[in-house]
């Protein structure tokens, strides 16, 4: 089934030691990531989560799994542009800052950004174009966030683009799309009118 809706998640855990306080311990990536969105997403604990998707990706990198790369990078998407983390504002300023030094507060939507099209590319090369058009559309999201209206607008093209692609691939599939939506196609149109997006 094409799964299309708009996920919001987010990513906060805090880690003790290889896992965070209170979080069971685990070898399994996927596992790692349930844990590190129920973290940032329900109970605003993003920096652990940072690391327990790092942990992940890690894994999932040393095993060849690129679907599981691909998701690792897709959450990395929804972490970085968490509210979570904007309600940690503080302690994302302040010299310890992200687990990934190379991002900070002021560049997380940057950051957010370049995981979801990496997530895209990842999972478009392995032919998975259903996850292609959530991460490329939560792509211009994030850039709509960021105040970046040209970047959006184009994200939600190739969005719109690689959903296409993907009903060429499986005309018989159905998106699953927000309540009230009867197409991705009138989904794109609603976020792109928000941008705004010109003719």
């Amino acid at each position: 089934m094409l799964r299309l809706l708009v996920a919001l998640s987010a990513v906060p855990v805090i880690l003790v030691g290889c896992s965070a306080m209170g979080v069971p311990a685990s070898n399994d990536p996927a596992t790692k990531l349930r844990q590190a969105n129920e973290l940032f997403v329900k109970e605003d604990r993003p920096l652990p989560a940072e690391r327990l998707i790092q942990e992940a990706l890690d894994i999932y990198e040393k095993n060849g799994d690129q679907l599981g790369v691909a998701e690792a990078y897709r959450k990395f998407g929804f972490f970085y542009r968490s509210t979570a983390v904007e309600r940690w504002e503080k302690v994302y300023r302040a010299e310890t800052g992200f687990f990934d030094k190379s991002v900070t507060f002021d560049t997380r939507f940057e950051k957010s950004a370049e995981y979801f099209e990496k997530s895209a590319r990842t999972f478009e090369k392995a032919g998975v174009l259903d996850r292609a058009v959530n991460a490329e559309f939560n792509e211009g999201i994030t850039f709509a966030l960021a105040s970046k209206p040209a970047s959006a607008c184009e994200a939600y093209d190739k969005s719109s683009v690689m959903y296409r692609h993907a009903q060429e691939s499986a005309p018989n599939e159905k998106p699953e799309l927000p309540p009230g939506v009867k197409s991705f196609d009138e989904l794109v149109a609603k976020f792109k009118a928000k941008v705004p997006c010109g003719s």
